[in-house]
């Protein structure tokens, strides 16, 4: 009973991992935040957001130890969850990673012109209208 609780536990830390990377709309990433708090840094160059992103490894880091501690202690009690264990980690990465970006509003504004020769050759030559 106890190796399931631990099991579990690895498949919450597993979740967790994927959470920890993910970007919201509005550009805030729980992982950013918690390595910042921490005095660690998330990116290469952490003043500019530039470079190399070490949330992403970190989070890899929680998946792979959250997968392989799921199996172990997994093994006996759950051997169903266990084998469908590659299923469940891709419908949890599509829900949270590719669900929402398909869903997001575009915010471009179409601008409609009329064509006209003048118009298409003000276009043409890159000039605007005064």
């Amino acid at each position: 009973m106890r190796k399931s609780y631990i099991g579990i536990l690895f498949l919450l830390l597993m979740v967790f991992g994927l959470y920890f990377s993910t970007i919201a709309s509005n550009g805030f990433c729980l992982g950013d935040y918690i390595l910042n708090q921490l005095g660690l840094k998330a990116f290469q160059n952490d003043e500019e957001k530039l470079g190399l992103r070490y949330t992403f490894f970190y989070a890899l880091f929680f998946v792979i130890v959250g997968w392989k501690g799921a199996k172990k202690y997994l093994k006996d009690s759950h051997p169903i969850l266990i084998k469908r264990l590659p299923w469940i980690f891709l419908e949890c990465y599509c829900l949270w990673f590719r669900l929402p970006l398909s869903l997001q509003k575009t915010h471009t504004i179409h601008y409609r012109t009329e064509l006209s020769p003048s118009n298409m050759i003000l276009q043409i030559a890159g000039a605007k209208w005064i």
